[in-house]
């Protein structure tokens, strides 16, 4: 797309502009050999490369694909370094406010809804699936930069779409906010190295699979956070939860005596909302960790039931919370330390 390119954006009665500003095309360096330093002098903290970043003069191997530089590879050595471009595009992001002393949420949040419609719409007309949307930086560290312009009595006379598209120094070099990590990145779980160390190797050495329950919630974060297919993703995760109730009851009634015929037989008459309120209480022990979950287990439940049954819309945060239950549900049954995920609040 042509950089200094304007695009007016509708959110219901509110609007905004994109301004795709510039490209850049710096050098991503994988150097295996170097690392950053800390330092601390006189009260302040710096940070330190242990070498300087240079390109290896010899032995480089170079590959181009349909005139394009892709990456250029120092051969010869065991930690090597590796250099290649990479694509950027800064763009602003420019809405009104009432009041810039008192921003509201909606008002603080506005600009990233600005930007979601924007790569939709752009991955949807040019088929660049290459740009990723917000929620599918797995890896990345996003930073955004922020400034305000206090408009004067004239600018206040110029139409809003007017006002919202003319460029202007908003002092955005000293007003800069860096909001860290992208925050849709799933935290992952405080686990115990040791002991998960001893499972992989157990389950390794006996020739088995991973677990299909564990397989299918492996999928569902897949599906979360690269397929961006929230819907699939809740399913899955859901899924995962079913297997693991329903094995862990027919395990009980096939050690009470009932036979595995006669299992089978009431298998599909048994609701899953009936197995998580009246069957889960009934054989858990009082103090067993997984009663914690069973208000959750019933919340992921009626998600999934509202998507099926009433076609639903599911965010990001929701498929997580199902994802959160899925994997604790497991822990709990295996006697490690749970903690019961928080069902998201659904606004609008």
């Amino acid at each position: 797309m042509p950089e200094r390119t304007a695009y007016l954006v509708r959110l219901g009665d509110k609007i905004g502009s994109l301004l795709l500003y510039r490209h850049f095309k710096p050098v991503e360096t994988l150097d295996f050999s170097n690392g950053l330093k800390r330092t601390e002098s006189s009260g302040r903290i710096r940070w330190q490369l242990q070498r300087p970043i240079t390109m290896a003069d010899e032995h480089n191997i170079a590959m181009e694909s349909e005139g394009q530089l892709i990456y250029i590879f120092e051969d010869g050595v065991q930690y090597y370094r590796l250099f290649k471009p990479r694509d950027f595009t800064e763009i602003l992001i420019v809405h009104d406010v009432e009041d810039t002393a008192n921003l509201t949420d909606e008002e603080k949040s506005r600009h990233e809804r600005i930007a979601e419609r924007f790569l939709m719409a752009y991955r949807a007309f040019t088929g660049d699936i290459s740009v990723r949307m917000p929620n599918d930086l797995a890896a990345d560290y996003p930073l955004t930069r922020a400034g305000i312009h206090e408009y004067t009595e004239e600018e206040l006379r110029t139409p809003e779409h007017e006002r919202i598209t003319s460029l202007r120094d908003l002092g955005i070099r000293v007003e800069a906010v860096p909001l860290g990590i992208n925050p849709h990145v799933l935290t992952p779980p405080a686990f115990d190295v040791e002991r998960a160390g001893r499972l992989i190797q157990r389950l390794l050495a006996s020739g088995d699979s991973v677990p299909k329950a564990q397989a299918m919630l492996i999928k569902a974060v897949e599906e979360l956070k690269i397929g961006q297919d929230y819907r699939y993703s809740l399913l899955l995760a859901f899924f995962s939860v079913e297997q693991v109730v329903t094995e862990f009851l027919e395990d009980v009634k096939g050690r009470a005596g009932i036979s595995d015929k006669t299992i089978k037989n009431y298998r599909g008459d048994v609701g899953m909302l009936y197995k998580i309120d009246v069957e889960l209480p009934l054989v858990l022990p009082p103090d067993d960790p997984v009663r914690q979950l069973i208000p959750a287990l019933g919340q992921a439940n009626g998600l999934r039931n509202q998507v099926v049954h009433k076609g639903r819309n599911v965010t990001f945060e929701e498929a997580g919370f199902v994802i959160k239950v899925g994997d604790q549900l497991i822990k709990g049954f295996r006697g490690e330390p749970i903690v019961v995920p928080v069902r998201p609040v659904t606004t609008g």
